[in-house]
């Protein structure tokens, strides 16, 4: 019996040293823990004294066991906590995995300055310094204005960044980094070699918003304009959600793909260089590329003629889609304060950059491609034509790429964009054609049900894919981007992938074990839209 007393003494002894009393009898069942130790010694000190008294020591005995019980449960909840914790403590805090976070990434980053505020958020954590004012010996009303004003400036400069590191950095480094890691470093300036289609495995359908994020991040888009990060983040991900699952190639993989690839054309192709991009022309590019299918439908202009849509009634037959891309993106941003990324523009700079990205989206019209093809063969013209120019009205064709050209530039190279699969390596192209022909007999079929005459291009019962994609590389693609190499001459290099893919299709077509496959896959809709090579 006294070795029994002598252990629970022992016991909560060791509870109390083990935490301390605040952090011990916070937990109420420790508590009642507690409360049943001191109960069971009081029991067996009064049942030492009475012990003659039969009665009471029955009842004491019974109260015990009911006690040791209940100790039993507290000791199997006790066992499980301490597994728990040890799992717990394997883990780090956010703080530990955040300051892990901002070390590696000072070593992206070259700036200075970048690289400094890093260093600062730091040292803010480790010191859990966050909401603590700064005061030093300055006048009552200077202080009293640190005290109020200074730790809310640095709540919210944290908050920013954190929002920066979680909501773009984090991801997309990571993002990005496994990807060029797999792909032997391949950089969003190439074109031949950049899967989008890999990428959208890190992605995981966010990979357009991340993009824009990346890019107006990495060109200092958002600084210079003087963009809020938050509305701008929440302007890339309206743009990301306003693409229709159910449109098979006009989605946000279709966007994210000419939006990558009007940054190889600024890039690696030195458009921004040559023609003298500002900042917020670049701007304009990357939305107006990002956004040229807002809401695509799936459906082209000549369905929505046909079937006398609300949209070709209200664009009166012209460039139906393409006006309704570029009039429903600039209605939900600026309807939305969360996400009108031009609220901090002054109206010069609004009138410029809405107008850019109006012509911009209005160039991608198929329509238009021979007529804006045919004028600027005009203005690039040397040959005889230009002299005749001279002669007849004393004019030169001076081609101005750094001015009056820099706009018909910029849309025809969001054109050529928009076209661009067959100039990218054949895995990547042959995926995309998929894509479109799949989307176009999807329309063919709504078509025949409507009873109307079906698109060039839609009757998957009588169009030959490998044919039709040879007489697209030649009679509009190529020629396109033959344009876009008299002003852009390091772009001459890709021309390759054309002649590389059309030997492709021509072999496809040569093979018919593998062309009933693929035909089979098209006819039936085939779950797997694609096949690897």
């Amino acid at each position: 019996m006294q070795n029994h007393v002598k252990y629970n003494q022992i016991y909560f002894i060791k509870q109390e040293y083990i935490y301390n009393q605040k952090q011990y009898f916070n937990d109420k069942l420790q508590l009642l823990d507690a409360f049943i130790i001191i109960i069971s010694i009081m029991l067996i000190i009064i049942e030492i004294k009475f012990d003659n008294i039969t009665t009471f020591t029955n009842i004491a005995q019974i109260f015990r066991a009911l006690f040791r019980l209940f100790r039993i449960f507290l000791l199997f909840r006790k066992v499980n906590t301490f597994k728990n914790s040890k799992i717990v403590n394997q883990i780090r805090t956010p703080a530990q995995k955040l300051i892990q976070i901002l070390e590696n990434l000072k070593d992206v980053f070259d700036n200075i300055s970048i690289i400094r505020k890093f260093q600062w958020i730091i040292e803010v954590i480790q010191q859990n310094s966050l909401y603590e004012p700064q005061i030093e010996e300055k006048s009552q009303q200077q202080q009293q204005y640190q005290t109020t004003i200074v730790p809310q400036n640095i709540l919210d400069y944290f908050n920013n960044y954190v929002f920066f590191i979680k909501g773009f950095m984090l991801y997309i480094f990571q993002m990005f980094n496994s990807f060029i890691i797999k792909k032997k470093k391949i950089k969003v300036e190439d074109i031949s070699c950049f899967d989008c289609f890999e990428l959208q495995k890190f992605g995981q359908g966010e990979e357009l918003s991340y993009l824009l994020l990346f890019l107006f991040e990495k060109r200092q888009l958002i600084n210079q304009l003087q963009i809020d990060f938050k509305i701008f983040f929440g302007f890339a991900k309206n743009i990301q959600n306003n693409y229709k699952q159910e449109a098979i190639y006009h989605s946000q993989l279709h966007a994210f793909d000419v939006t990558q690839f009007m940054h190889f054309l600024l890039i690696k192709c030195n458009f921004i260089d040559l023609a003298e991009v500002s900042p917020l022309e670049e701007a304009a590019i990357y939305i107006s590329a990002s956004s040229h299918d807002y809401q695509h439908p799936g459906l082209n202009n000549q369905y929505m003629i046909n079937t006398q849509n609300n949209l070709a009634l209200k664009y009166n037959d012209k460039s139906v889609l393409e006006n309704f891309h570029v009039s429903k993106m600039f209605e939900d941003t600026l309807n939305n304060e969360s996400i009108n990324i031009f609220r901090s523009f002054t109206i010069k700079e609004f009138k410029i950059i809405r107008q850019i990205i109006i012509n911009m989206i209005l160039a991608t019209d198929m329509s238009r491609h021979f007529s804006d093809i045919g004028k600027m063969k005009t203005r690039l013209d040397s040959g005889i034509f230009k002299y005749i120019i001279i002669f007849l009205f004393k004019k030169i064709l001076d081609f101005d790429i750094k001015n009056k050209d820099k706009q018909n530039c910029m849309e025809i190279l969001i054109h050529a964009a928009d076209l661009s699969n067959p100039i990218k390596n054949w895995k990547i192209s042959y995926q995309w054609s998929i894509k479109i022909m799949n989307e176009f007999f999807n329309q063919g079929d709504n078509e025949k049900q409507l009873g109307l005459p079906v698109t060039y291009l839609c009757d998957r019962d009588n169009v030959n894919i490998p044919k039709s994609q040879i007489g697209f590389i030649d009679f509009v693609v190529k020629p396109l981007f033959e344009i876009c190499v008299s002003f852009l001459p390091e772009l001459k290099v890709y021309l390759q992938n054309f002649d590389i893919n059309k030997q492709q299709w021509k072999e496809l077509e040569n093979s018919k074990s593998f062309f009933f496959f693929f035909f089979f896959i098209i006819k039936y809709k085939g779950v797997k839209i694609y096949q690897e090579f």
